[in-house]
């Protein structure tokens, strides 16, 4: 089903690989092979209807693979065989770079970013591939190779964040090696980094960080790394364990250094225990396939580690290391492994290890103090029982296994049954040998009793009892304490035990009042409990034995077990027993609200009520606001209110702020009043929240107010899911308002949620209201900004105004688009952009705007035959960008050229091929009509341009060309030579085709959009005018790949070598063959007065144009043969202008030797014709030099055609020549040279030319 909802749905283009990648998530792992993960990819691909590729096709090309809209981490759901076939489907590597996409997060590309090089991305999919890959070969070859890589860059850069970036990335690649040697090798090679304090901490909290554990486990690792023999497996373990000493002596070592963090190798006690639970959990796995018996791979997995836990310890506890903070009684270990009945046969190593530890600690503790020697039985010289096992069920375990925890079980069962000189024995003046290390007496006996379900429980509790009761002296003061205890563990395991002293609660109900609406009672004092609370005054008088008892078992009573300390073990100090807590150190009887949570709905509608109006007036008085909840009848002026005026009884009150645990009970109270929020009125829960808000403004920044906080947001939320949810909506903005810096909290009480639970009027004023403080507190800063000297006191504080992240809420409010209109939003967001002067503030409004101006439901409906989104051709955003270099920061440009600039043209060309196949897509079109033409990206309307030569693409190469890449070229040539001309015959077909569909489409904004696109797109001129433009500029690359001007020639020559073989250009809605493209790109190239002034290289680039086209011209093409050009560029005419660009000491040579082959031609009239035309160009100040040259030449060769052709030229530039300015040795040359020439020129007017100062 999964699947067909899937091909069936209108997907974004943006979310396909989220989509597919939800899918492969959610297949079942046991009954889904991994081989079928391809076949599926590719049913899938073949059968999404906006992708539609068949991946078994030879050869896909790019358009197809961006349909495809490839996600590196699909690869990661197929087996590696399949992913390399899929990745080597693409076109090439360059291809890839562009084709493939790294958008999802999560392993292995949480090191990916958008400054993420290329090599860096596709050789963490190398890696994947290696260390997955069934049949290895070449060891790491890959890894090592890509690690160097990394480590190379983190080793030369000077920039401490990139260097730290670089760092964290090896250790990560690292992690994902599966190989313990190249760990180490890292973690020896970070050492080099110990006094850099922005690298050391990010690589080694990687290198130590928990994922770590599945390599260093030596079992979970992939199928083709297992072990495959008990002596594989203990090498593998060895050196894990090597690997993890390693991390010891490293801490250490960092201890020493001047920048040592504490909190840098805290960390580590988490991968110990990582390792220890894998471990653990691999015994099984292993001796299911048979690699060893369970006591064999015990010893090689399991009790391998006590070394290395014992080595952590005893560095923990040594003198100076301190500062590590490993030296808690808890250990490395604290709560982990977890129990699991698997895994009882790790039991015997905890046991152990406890031993030992214990032992440690115990010398440890008489070396720092040496009355630990004189303690008396009952007080532990080592560890106490609560930290000797992990966690409780294994103590549980212990006791109930004593042939395999002998250590543990004794001492546990010593402290449970105590005799009682040792109950009784007196706590010592002098504590400091004490501390904290007590036996904690409800663990030993919970241990011992087990469960409550386990077999024998009763009689176990019964003994404990038994024990308590008659052995050890009720004076002790223990007895309630124990009683309690017992309860909980029977309650706990169903188990009836002291039954009779169990008295089931009443359910509540409300006090009976008078209904009289005529006048105001007085409030009436409530007690909720119908039994008024009797049992705590029993409990009281029970527990008269001792007003301050003061002995080792109370002692073991108030102990307590904690993780974490603030400060070092032998700093904590001893804490002595106080009566007051000893009956409630466990709570037999649960919360008022507590009691009745699970079994609400079970009561009737009367105690339900009682139950909201209790919670509700406990709440107001936690608050202790200035007005009072229900002082008055509600509702008010009713015959029979619903709630009388009331308040709560003190006795009540006080019974439930006796207790520490405070914030239990208020939120018991809230979660009674959800359970029952569809019975809880709405007007009162706004008061009851009104009030809150209030005190917890009138607060301020108290560091108690986190209990209110918390209950006051809770209730309010509550209020938002009510029948009114306009209410919650007024406590939002105040919210908002009164409290500008919880921004945190704005997003719980201002939400789209919330949004869409309100009336259309509803929303459209609180949104209006919302934006009038953002923009009032906008406006206030400004003004404050100007008023920055003004002195503030308590009277007059500063004021504080809206945070970015509120402003951003608004916009992201708006951005859903189906809150409000659309005038209203793009309204709220002109205001919001314009009045901010934040980036960030700006950046949400215009990306609101984006979103609102077309909506991805606009487009799936414009997909189904709806109105298609309207285009406006007037872009002064995209002007905006392209004219920014003056206003950003030189450093920036490279950065914002590639995020935005570039990603622009991307998603312009994306959203308007998208427009385009819509639009295209409601005329009779052939597939191949459709869908073969190239539309890029939304045309910018520049007046003072060319239609089309100021397109986005070509204006982008021209203002921003030493920040692009070279490759950018390619994708230029694209878009300029098919959206410049070379498809201009197939988008003539198209336009004859669509007046026949639609006269009345010329009507319409997209028929609007569709001529002036015709008209801008079948323009030649775009892809030689911009590369002209660079081609007369220094050229200078700000990096190493960036375009230099001898790819500018390159680019240049190939899109003319395009032009001469496919002639072609758009006249009067017709494609015509024509050679206009060409000579337009010629014209470029060679302008008047280049003579003896062209540039070598622009030169160099002219005559490999002619060797070109003389190819062309001496190519035999096979007959019929469609890449024969119908018409070539002359190969004469480019000559003649070739030879007009030589230097002047060529220059007569050059038009000597075309006149002489002029004079051989068969089409000398026009051949010479042509050369009178680039002779033409030469400017008058060169033209001197050849006049007297061919002139002498011509005399020389009168009587021969190329004598005449070059007197007949002579002639002609005498014509066109006014005035020569030159020396009188070579003026007296051209009057010998015209006294001698041919008669043609003897009859020359001797008064046409003349000189500055005399006549001819």
């Amino acid at each position: 089903m999964l699947i067909v909802h899937i091909i069936k749905s209108a997907i974004p283009d943006s979310k396909l690989s989220y989509k597919i990648y939800q899918l492969f998530e959610l297949l079942p792992n046991k009954s889904f092979a991994p081989a079928a993960g391809l076949p599926l990819l590719k049913l899938l691909y073949c059968h999404i209807p906006t992708v539609r590729v068949d991946l078994d096709r030879p050869q896909l090309n790019d358009e197809e693979w961006r349909r495809i809209e490839l996600d590196a981490a699909i690869l990661t759901k197929l087996t590696p065989s399949d992913s390399k076939w899929l990745f080597s489907r693409l076109p090439n590597l360059p291809a890839a770079e562009s084709l493939i996409k790294f958008h999802m997060r999560g392993l292995p590309w949480t090191m990916v970013d958008t400054n993420s090089p290329w090599w860096f991305k596709h050789g963490l999919l190398k890696i994947m591939w290696e260390v997955e890959d069934a049949q290895p070969s070449g060891g790491s070859y890959e890894t090592l190779k890509f690690l160097e890589n990394v480590r190379a860059e983190a080793e030369k850069s000077r920039d401490p964040d990139i260097r730290a970036s670089w760092a964290f990335r090896a250790a990560e690649v690292t992690i994902r090696s599966n190989s313990v040697a190249i760990m180490r090798d890292v973690t020896v090679w970070s050492r080099r980094y110990q006094r850099d304090h922005n690298v050391y901490p990010v690589i080694t909290e990687n290198l130590q960080h928990w994922s770590a554990g599945d390599v260093l486990s030596s079992v979970t690792l992939p199928p083709n790394r297992r072990p495959e023999s008990l002596s594989e497996l203990k090498a593998l373990v060895d050196e894990a364990n090597s690997f993890l000493s390693l991390h010891i002596e490293a801490a250490v070592q960092y201890l020493r250094e001047p920048s040592f963090v504490p909190r840098q190798f805290i960390s580590l006690d988490k991968l110990l225990r990582q390792v220890l639970g894998k471990r653990i959990d691999g015994v099984q796995t292993l001796r299911r396939l048979g690699l060893g018996s369970e006591s064999q791979l015990a010893s090689i997995l399991i009790e391998s580690m006590i070394p290395v836990l014992m080595f952590y310890e005893e560095t923990s506890l040594a003198d100076g290391n301190g500062p590590l903070r490993w030296d808690v009684p808890n250990g490395p270990l604290r709560t982990e492994p977890i129990f699991r009945p698997r895994h009882l046969f790790a039991l015997p190593f905890l046991d152990n290890l406890a031993k030992r530890i214990d032992e440690l600690w115990a010398q440890s503790r008489l070396k720092r103090n040496d009355l630990v020697a004189t303690l008396d039985k009952g007080w532990p010289r080592g560890l106490p029982i609560q930290y000797l096992l992990p966690e409780d069920q294994w103590l549980i375990q212990a006791l109930a296994n004593p042939e395999a925890a002998p250590f543990v079980a004794e001492r546990v069962r010593n402290v449970v049954f105590c005799d009682a000189e040792t109950a009784l024995a007196p706590i010592p003046k002098n504590t400091e040998a004490i501390g904290l290390f007590v036996d904690k007496l409800d663990v030993a006996i919970r241990s011992y009793v087990g469960s409550g379900l386990s077999a024998g429980a009763l009689g176990r509790i019964e003994r404990v009892w038994e024990h308590y009761s008659h052995v050890v002296p009720a004076a002790a003061g223990h007895i309630e304490f124990v009683k309690s205890l017992l309860k909980d563990i029977a309650s706990s395991g169903g188990i009836e035990w002291l039954k009779e002293d169990v008295v089931s609660p009443l359910p509540p109900s409300l006090p009976v009042s008078e209904n009289n609406s005529e006048v105001d009672l007085e409030p009436t004092e409530w007690d909720p409990r119908p039994n008024g609370g009797s049992r705590d005054d029993e409990s009281t008088e029970n527990n008269d034995v001792d007003k301050n008892p003061q002995n080792l078992l109370l002692s073991r009573v108030s102990a307590t077990k904690s993780e974490h300390y603030q400060c070092s073990w032998y700093q904590q100090e001893f804490s002595k027993p106080v009566h007051s807590t000893l009956t409630k150190s466990v709570d037999s009887e649960p919360g008022f609200w507590r009691t009745w949570i699970n079994e609400i709905h079970k009561l009737p509608m009367s105690s339900r009520g009682a139950l909201v109006a209790s919670a509700m007036l406990y709440l107001d008085a936690f608050v202790a606001g200035n007005s009072r909840l229900l002082s008055n009848q509600f509702p008010a002026g009713a015959l029979h209110p619903r709630y009388p005026p009331m308040y709560l009884d003190y006795e009540f009150l006080s019974s439930a702020g006796k207790s520490s645990n405070t914030e239990v009970y208020v939120n018991d109270a809230i979660l009674a009043l959800r359970k029952l929020k569809s019975i809880v009125p709405p007007l009162l829960l706004r008061d009851l929240a009104n009030s809150m808000l209030n005190k917890l403004v009138d607060m301020g920044n108290d560091e108690h107010n986190h209990q209110l906080e918390s209950a006051t947001f809770k209730v309010i939320s509550l209020l938002s899911h009510s029948d009114r949810p306009h209410l919650a909506s007024d406590l939002g903005l105040k919210v908002i308002e009164r409290m500008p810096d919880s921004s945190s909290w704005h997003r719980r009480v201002i939400s789209v949620g919330l949004c869409k639970r309100l009336t259309y009027t509803q929303v459209e004023e609180m949104l209006r209201k919302f934006s009038h403080y953002i923009i009032d507190s906008l406006k206030g800063q400004h003004a404050g900004h100007e008023t920055e000297n003004v002195e503030y006191s308590e009277d007059h504080p500063k004021r504080k105004y809206a945070k970015v992240i509120t402003m951003k809420l608004l916009a992201e409010l708006l951005e859903n688009g189906d809150l409000v209109s659309s005038e209203i939003s793009l309204d709220i967001l002109q205001s919001l952009f314009v009045t901010s002067n934040h980036i960030d503030v700006k950046a949400a409004a215009l990306s609101a705007i984006r979103e609102l101006l077309a909506k991805e439901a606009e487009w799936l409906a414009a997909e189904n035959g709806g109105l298609l989104p309207k285009c406006d051709n007037e872009r002064p955003l995209l002007k905006l960008f392209l004219k920014a270099k003056s206003r950003i920061p030189e450093k920036f440009h490279e950065d914002y050229v590639r995020s935005v600039l570039l990603k622009i043209l991307d998603e312009s060309t994306r959203q308007h091929t998208r427009w385009m196949r819509i639009f295209l897509g409601r005329f009779s079109l052939s597939t191949k009509e459709a869908s073969s033409v190239s539309f890029g990206p939304f045309e910018l309307r520049v007046l003072s341009y060319t239609p089309g030569v100021a397109n986005y693409a070509d204006k982008l190469l021209s203002e921003w060309p030493e920040y692009i890449s070279k490759d950018y070229l390619l994708l230029n040539r694209e878009l300029s030579l098919s959206l410049g001309y070379r498809d201009c015959e197939k988008l003539a077909h198209i336009n004859k085709k669509i007046p026949a569909k639609d006269p009345t489409l010329w009507e319409t904004n997209a028929g609007e959009h569709w001529r002036h696109y015709l008209q801008s797109h079948t323009e030649y001129r775009s892809a030689f005018e911009p590369l002209s433009r660079l081609m007369a500029q220094n050229m200078q690359p700000r990096f190493p790949d960036g375009i230099t001007l001898e790819d500018v020639e390159e680019e240049y020559f190939q899109r003319v070598a395009i032009a001469a073989r496919d002639p072609r250009c758009y006249v009067d809605g017709d494609s015509i063959v024509s050679l206009e493209p060409f000579e337009y790109a010629i014209s470029l190239l060679v302008s008047l007065g280049d003579t003896g002034n062209m540039l070598e290289s622009k030169r160099r680039l002219l005559e490999r144009i002619v060797a070109d086209v003389s190819d062309l011209h001496t190519k035999t093409w096979p007959d019929g043969s469609s890449e024969k050009p119908p018409l070539l560029p002359s190969l004469w005419n480019l000559r003649c202008k070739l030879a007009m660009t030589s230097p002047l000491t060529e220059l007569a040579e050059c038009v000597s030797s075309l006149c002489e082959e002029c004079a051989k031609s068969s089409f000398a009239l026009g051949d010479y014709q042509q050369l009178v035309d680039a002779v033409s160009t030469i400017p008058s100040n060169s033209r001197t030099f050849l006049l007297v040259r061919l002139g002498e030449a011509a005399q020389n060769e009168h009587d021969t055609f190329a004598g005449c052709i070059k007197a007949q030229l002579v002639h002609h530039l005498l014509r066109e020549t006014k005035t020569i300015t030159a020396p009188e040795r070579r003026r007296r040359r051209l009057r010998r040279m015209r006294r001698g020439i041919h008669r043609g020129i003897r009859s020359v007017d001797e008064g046409e030319v003349k000189d500055e100062n005399e006549e001819w």
